[in-house]
C-alpha cells in the first residue's frame, strides 16, 4: 500500500475533478434536452462543450479515484462496502459519456443519418442513462468519503 499523502494530493484532486466532471454532465444533458424542447438549436453547442469538458475532467477523476482505491484515502482495497460500485458506476458512466462525445463528433451534430430526430432522441435517453450512472456515483462516493 502506498504511504501517506502528507498534503492530501490525490483527495483534493478527486474531490475537484469529480464535481465539475458531474456538474457539467448535467448541465450538457440539460441545455441538450433543453434544444429539443425549446426549439433552440444553438444550446446543442453549448450541451456539446460542456460534454467535451466533462469528459476531459472525468479523466483526472478516474486517475486520482484508482490511486485512492489503492491506499491514498486509507481505503484497503475491495473493501469499502461501496467503493466497489462506487468504482463500477463511476467506470460506466464515464465510459459512456466518452462514447456519446464520439458518436455525437462522428454524426457531426446529428446531421448525418436519414432521421437525425430519432438519433438525437436516442442520444438523450443514453445520455439521461450515463447522467445518472454518473450522479450515483457521486451518491455512493459521499458513502465512501464519510466512512473512510
Amino acid at each position: 500500500m502506498p504511504q501517506e499523502d502528507p498534503i492530501k494530493l490525490w483527495q483534493h484532486l478527486h474531490g475537484a475533478t469529480v464535481h465539475f466532471a458531474l456538474a457539467l454532465t448535467l448541465v450538457s444533458f440539460a441545455f441538450d434536452l433543453g434544444s429539443k424542447i425549446f426549439g433552440k438549436k444553438e444550446w446543442r453547442t453549448v450541451g456539446f462543450w460542456a460534454l467535451v469538458v466533462a469528459v476531459t475532467l472525468s479523466l483526472p477523476a478516474i486517475y486520482s479515484g484508482f490511486w485512492g482505491q489503492l491506499g491514498w484515502f486509507r481505503v484497503e482495497k475491495w473493501e469499502a462496502d461501496h467503493l466497489l460500485p462506487h468504482r463500477n458506476f463511476a467506470l460506466g458512466g464515464t465510459i459512456g459519456i466518452a462514447l456519446l462525445l464520439i458518436w455525437r463528433s462522428a454524426t457531426r451534430d446529428f446531421s448525418v443519418g436519414l432521421n437525425s430526430n430519432r438519433l438525437y432522441l436516442g442520444y438523450l435517453v443514453l445520455m439521461l442513462a450515463a447522467t445518472i450512472a454518473i450522479g450515483y456515483t457521486g451518491y455512493l462516493g459521499s458513502y465512501v468519503a464519510r466512512t473512510y
